[in-house]
C-alpha cells in the first residue's frame, strides 16, 4: 500500500527582542531592516504598571522605525493608581515588508512614576 506524503514547514529561526527601561521612558525595540528578509512577528508583549494614574499610551507594532513605520497592530491601555496591564499574544504571523525594520514600542513615555516594557518575537524569510 502506498503511503501518502505530506509536506511538512519546518519554522525558520526565530528571533527575540525586548526593553525594559527606567521609570517615565518610552518602551520601544527593533528588529533591524536586513535588505534580503521580511520580518514576521509571531508574539507580542507588553506590561504597563502604573505607581500613578496612567492616561490612555498605546503599545504600536510597526513595518518600519520606530515613530514612523505604517502601524500593524495597536493596544491602547489607560489605568488607575496602582493598576497593571499585561499583554500577551502567541500565535501570530504578522509579516512586515521585505526590507524593513520591525518596531514594539509604546506611543510615548508612560507617566513620571510608571513603568512600561515591551517584547517580541518573530523570524525572518526572503
Amino acid at each position: 500500500m502506498a503511503q501518502q506524503g505530506y509536506l511538512v514547514r519546518v519554522p525558520p529561526d526565530m528571533w527575540s527582542v525586548n526593553h525594559t527601561p527606567a521609570a517615565a521612558t518610552q518602551a520601544t525595540i527593533s528588529k533591524a531592516a536586513a535588505a534580503t528578509l521580511r520580518h514576521y512577528c509571531t508574539g507580542i508583549a507588553a506590561v504597563i504598571s502604573a505607581v500613578a494614574a496612567q492616561a490612555g499610551i498605546q503599545v504600536n507594532l510597526r513595518d518600519g522605525a520606530s515613530g514612523a513605520g505604517t502601524i500593524l497592530w495597536s493596544q491602547t491601555i489607560a489605568l488607575p493608581v496602582g493598576g497593571i496591564a499585561i499583554i500577551q499574544i502567541s500565535g501570530l504571523n504578522i509579516p512586515g515588508t521585505l526590507g524593513n525594520a520591525m518596531t514594539l514600542e509604546t506611543s510615548a513615555a508612560p507617566a513620571s512614576t510608571n513603568f512600561a516594557s515591551v517584547s517580541m518575537t518573530g523570524y525572518d524569510e526572503p
